[in-house]
Order: C-alpha cells, then structure tokens, then sequence
C-alpha cells in the first residue's frame, strides 16, 4: 500500500488518484510503501485468511534489446495466475498459502512465486539525497472499521479498471491495427439513397433520405472499431459548397435547396474517447432531382394564379394560426384567432423576399420581406400582433413537409416572374447560403482523392509535468532520466495493483464463508421443503385419480351433450321442413284458387266471343239479304252508289230549303207584325200579303 508520494498523503487516494499525482509530482520521487501483513491493527484478517501481500523489490532492468514492457507484461501476468497457483500448489503439499513473494528466476526476465517465504519487512523507495520525513503512522479508532468497509468495496471489477493505462501502453500494437481498420472504413464511404421508382435516370428526389455507407455496410457515429464524425455539403457554385450546419449525422435529408445541387458528405474516424482522427475522405451524390409530386402541384397553383395556405407560428405554445394567400404579384400573411385577426404582411414581390428553409427542421421556414426591421418566432413564448408595422421576418411552421415545399417553391416560382433574372438569382443564392458556411470545392475535391500512403492518425502527445516544464530542462539527458522515472512509476503502479488484487482476494474468501453458511441454512430449508414435496406428491397423486375419474365423467357428460345437441338439431331441421311443407302448400292452394278464378274469367270471355260472333254472323246475313234485294233487276252497285248520291244531294237541298223556310217564316212574321202595326196599310199590301202566305204554303208542302 502506497503510503505517500514524495510529501502527499495518498491514505485515502483511490489508485487512479495515485497515478495522476505521481505524474504531477517532481522527478526523482520518494515514495512510502507500507504492506498491510506487518500492521495487524491495520487490517484485521484471521490467521487462516492472511497472506503475504508483498511482491518484493523492483524487477531488475531488461537487457538491451528486449521490449522495455516485457518485464512488466510478464509479472502482471503472474499476478493474474497467481491464485490458481496457490490452490495448485496447496492441493499438492497440503501446506496452508499463508506468505507469497516474488523472486527472479535465473534468466532475468521471469519471476517465480514461492509461498514459504518469508514476508518483507516494510521498506521505503529513497530515489533522492534528501527524502521527506514519512508521514505519521498514528491511526484513529475508526480506521479499522472504515478500511474494512474499504475492503469490502474493493472487486475484480474495481482493479480491471485501474489498470486501464498500463493495458493502453502494452496493446499499442492493437491500437494501430485498430486505426488500420477505421482508416479502410473511411476510405470506402459513399453516399446511398432511395431511387424514385418512377426514375428513368436513377434519380434521387429531394424527399428520399441520403445515408453513408461504406461497401454494403451502414455507417453509425458510433460503431464497434470507434467513433465517426460526419459533415455534410452543397454545391452552390462551380468554385464554392455549403457547410451545411447541423447536418453531422450518418443520415441528411435533403431540402428543396439541394435540388439540382451535387451533395458531399466528409467522414473521419478516432479511437473511442480519444481524440485523433483518420484522415478525411470525401464521397460525392447528385444531383438531387424535385419531387414530381411537389413540381405538379405547385404549377397547378401558378397556372391559377393564386394558392392559400396554413401554418403556425414557431416557438411558441399558443394558437397563432396564419394562412398565407399568394399569388402572381403580392403576398399576404393572415392571422386566425379567436382574439384577433386581421392581415400581419401584404407586399410585393421583389428582390428583399426570401423564405429560408432549415434542413435541420423539416416544417420550419422563415418569410423575410424587408432587410431591416422586427423578427418574429425567433424566441421562445414570443406572439405575433397586428400593429407590427416594421415587420422584417417571421418564422412559421408549415404542417407537413410537403406543405413547406409547396410554399417555398410557389414563392420562388411567383418572385421569379415579378422580378428581373439578377435579382432573382441573387436571391436564391441568398437562400440556399443561408444555413452554413462556405468552403472552396477544391478542398472537397482533394479530399476525395485516393490518397497514395496509408492513412496516418493524430496520436496524442506526451505532456510534460509542471515541474520540468517549469526547471526549463530540455536536455535530452533530462528527457531520458524522466523517462526512466515514469517506468518506475509504472512499476510501482503494478505492484500496487498486485496489492489490491491480493486484498480482493481476501475479501472474496471471506465472503465465500459466508456464502457456505448461507448454503448451509439453504440446505436445511431445502431438506424442509423436500419433506413437504413429498407430502404434496401424495395428496397429488390422490388428486390425479380423482381428476382422471372426474375427466371420464366429463368426457361422458360431453358424449351425452354432443348428442342431446345433434338431437335438438335434428328437431329443428325437422320443425323446419314442416313449416316449409306447411308454406308451400299454401303457395300451391292460392295458386289453385288463381287458376280457377282465370279459368272462369276465361269462359266468360269465351261466351262473350261466341255471343259476338253470333252477332256478327247474324248482322252478316242481313247485310248479305240487303244487298242481294237492291241487286234485284240487274242494278249494279254503281247505280245504288248513285242513287245514294242523289239522296246525298237531296238531303242537302232539303238542307238548303229547310233553311230557307226558316228564313221565309221569320220575314212571314216579321211581316205580320208590320201588318198588325199598321192596319191602314194592309188594304194597300193585300197583293204582296196573298203572294208571301201563297209561298210560305209552298214551302210547308215543300
């Protein structure tokens, strides 16, 4: 146990602790080394649980030639097989592993354990003339109570994980194979993506994801070999690209920016928790092609002249709905609420109008009409009013993606027909700018050549201490002699750990006692509960008769079920014929009763048919004896039509002279009236009188 380190008290340091103070600490170092077996009222072990913890003096220096690490590797590796040689050589003498140390066998390089002998007396590393008085060995009442507790913390676990910076430095070899293989992963990377099924030319749309691959293999952040950083582009120019910012993960969805742009991804890798990189290689995609869905719809929209829609304000948790009404000249932002509503921006396009989209936020975007003036939505709780005069920009939530692209590309498609080709291309360069940070494109390109010599990574200096950085000692002698040190260092830092191992062991024996006592109460519990399995078996065994007995009962039961069920069944299905016997019958009694009823309707007719034949046959004959009497005396048809004719005639003339009678008669008495009116007269007409009355007697005769 390390006592002190020069003049710090590491009592209560944990290893890890230990390790950064002796690398602050001045060179030559004084440390103060204490084993636990000498001070029994330090550590109160029982006789039969204490053994000697001490791993003796430093091993001696490695001849010249042989790996500086070799020394430390193979006692470390002693350490770990220490306790099965200790059960080994305890199973063959039957002596009782109480004392162990270390001694060097005769090659130099190795060390052997031998368990009978002697424990070492405590000692203290003098590396300088004049070394600090060691700190007092005074130890309070609670030491022993609060080491115990200490101890019992104390795990496998624990030491495997101190020693992680001496395995470090004997696993260089894996840390560059290990670079190795993050080094080919990064050079293999290419961009993949969704191919539009729709494509004639292997398109990718706008709306597909892109992601990193490397060969057929998905590339994470976070992968087992290490961990891989990732920073997406677009090309704005012939000569420039875009950092695009907040795009630095293994997947980007592209915006309607990229659309007709060539899209880069630069990948580079590092050890896990460390900090050198792999050299950067570059992949390149593109160019990424407009959704044909988003196209359509938005030309629909220009060729109506006018389009309407919704979106949100951003940041903030309350209701601040808008609806944004465009069409080929102006613009015009609404708000909708229950509070107020009214028109927030109505302007017209020209070269200050922008709406900047984020790749980051796939419904966010921001409508810009004026280069001075208020920001909306920026902030967090912030709300939109109607009495904004100088309103610059706002920033909304469109809601859906689709919904974001249908406005930005209309806006677009609108500004560029009201404004000129300068400023319109000065505007979308402004947009697409807008999100990042521009590079020269031939960086990229340079990074995307094959590069000649394997990759080389950034390994992380060796930092010197305070104290010779503030001696100034740049000699390559000081070099050397701090080197020397921190080997030391190492040493004593394996022997510490050796120590801990030790006190872990320790720890797990006595626990291990315990654990057999436990076993021991387990075991009578479990001869308890035997006892009363077999109990339970026989009550089971009774219970299984009884279950068999009841499971024939009710197999029976269910035989008798099924057939009393087939039985009603049956009955059913035999109820039911009837009643369709019963049903059909009837059909069949009304379909009689119909018949006979149209079969009397039938004769009816039939009599009444004979009766008009009758008719006619009889109306027959008379017409036939008609016409046989006026065929008397060689007449022929012609002359009965004839003479119809002249009684057609005469009829018309009596026709004729009826009318003229009536005409006569009225004169006639008309005439008479004259004649009773003036009586004077009627001498003096007694000739026209006798002439009238002699024709009206000759029209009554007529």
């Amino acid at each position: 146990m390390i006592i002190a380190i020069n003049d710090v008290d590491c009592t209560n340091l944990a290893f890890g602790q230990v390790v950064n103070v002796a690398k602050t600490q001045s060179f030559p170092l004084t440390l103060t080394i204490l084993p636990k077996v000498h001070i029994a009222q330090f550590f109160p072990v029982e006789s039969r649980h204490r053994r000697n913890n001490s791993l003796g003096d430093l091993p001696k220096t490695p001849p010249a030639g042989s790996s500086r690490w070799s020394a430390v590797g193979n006692k470390f590796g002693q350490m770990l097989n220490m306790p099965a040689k200790r059960l080994n050589e305890s199973s063959k003498t039957g002596e009782s592993p109480r004392h162990a140390s270390l001694t060097p066998s005769p090659n130099g390089n190795q060390f052997t354990v031998s368990w009978n002998s002697p424990p070492p007396q405590p000692q203290i590393q003098i590396a300088s003339v004049n070394p600090p008085p060691s700190p007092s060995t005074h130890v309070d009442g609670n030491f022993q109570s609060k080491f115990k507790t200490w101890q019992d913390s104390i795990g496998l676990d624990i030491v495997k994980n101190t020693s992680s910076t001496l395995f470090s430095k004997m696993l260089t070899n894996k840390h560059e194979e290990r670079d190795r293989q993050l080094a080919a992963l990064v050079r293999g990377i290419n961009i993949q993506g969704q191919i539009a099924p729709d494509s004639s030319s292997n398109s990718i749309y706008h709306t597909s994801p892109l992601e990193v691959y490397t060969g057929t293999r998905r590339l994470q952040k976070h992968e087992d070999e290490g961990d891989f950083s990732f920073q997406w582009y677009r090309s704005v120019s012939p000569t420039e690209c875009l950092a695009i910012q907040s795009a630095q993960d293994s997947s980007y969805l592209p915006s309607l920016d990229d659309v007709d742009a060539l899209v880069y991804v630069q990948c580079c890798a590092s050890r896990k928790n460390e900090d050198g990189k792999t050299r950067p290689k570059v992949a390149i995609h593109g160019p990424i092609a407009l959704d044909p869905t988003i196209k359509e719809t938005v030309q629909m929209v220009v060729e109506a002249g006018s389009g309407s829609f919704s979106a949100t304000l951003a940041n903030s948790d309350q209701e601040n709905s808008f609806q944004l009404k465009l069409n080929d000249k102006s613009l015009t932002l609404l708000k909708i609420s229950e509070d107020e509503t009214g028109i927030v921006i109505q302007a017209d396009y020209s070269k200050d109008t922008h709406i900047y989209l984020n790749p980051a936020d796939p419904l966010g975007f921001i409508l810009r009409v004026k280069d001075f003036g208020d920001i909306v939505g920026a902030k967090a709780g912030e709300m939109c009013h109607l009495n904004l005069k100088n309103l610059q920009e706002i920033h909304l939530v469109a809601q859906t993606a689709p919904s974001r692209d249908f406005i930005a590309l209309a806006i677009r498609t609108f500004r560029k027909r009201a404004i000129s080709d300068k400023d319109a291309n000065a505007a979308v360069r402004s947009e697409v700018t807008y999100c990042g940070k521009l590079v020269e494109k031939s960086i990229l390109d340079h990074q995307m050549e094959d590069e000649v010599i394997p990759d080389e990574v950034v390994k992380p200096t060796l930092h010197r201490s305070n104290s010779l950085k503030s001696s100034g000692e740049n000699t390559q002698i000081a070099d050397l002699q701090a080197q020397v040190n921190s080997q030391a260092v190492v040493i004593k830092a394996a022997q510490n750990e050796c120590h801990l191992l030790q006190t872990a062991l320790d720890v797990r024996d006595r626990k291990l006692n315990e654990a057999v006592g436990l076993v021991k109460q387990h075991q009578t519990t479990i001869d308890t509960l035997l006892a009363e399995i077999k109990s339970v078996k026989i009550t089971a065994e009774r219970n299984k008769k009884f279950e068999t007995h009841v499971k024939v009962l009710q197999q029976q039961v269910l035989f008798l079920e099924r057939e009393k069920r087939a039985c009603e069944v049956s009955l059913v299905e035999s109820q039911d014929a009837e009643i369709q016997m019963q049903k059909q019958l009837h059909l069949a009694q009304a379909d009689a009763r119909a018949v006979r009823a149209d079969l009397v309707d039938i004769q009816q007719e039939k009599m009444k048919l004979i009766e008009e034949r009758n008719a006619l046959k009889a109306k027959a004959n008379d017409l036939s004896k008609e016409m046989r009497r006026l065929l008397k005396g060689g007449r022929s048809i012609a002359d009965i039509e004839a003479q119809l004719n002249d009684r057609t005639r005469l009829q018309v003339e009596l026709s004729v002279a009826k009318a003229n009678i009536k005409k006569y008669q009225d004169e006639a008495t008309e005439y008479e009236g004259m004649l009773n009116a003036q009586p004077k007269r009627r001498s003096h007409d007694n000739s026209d009188t006798q002439r009238l009355m002699s024709q009206n007697a000759e029209l009554q005769r007529l």
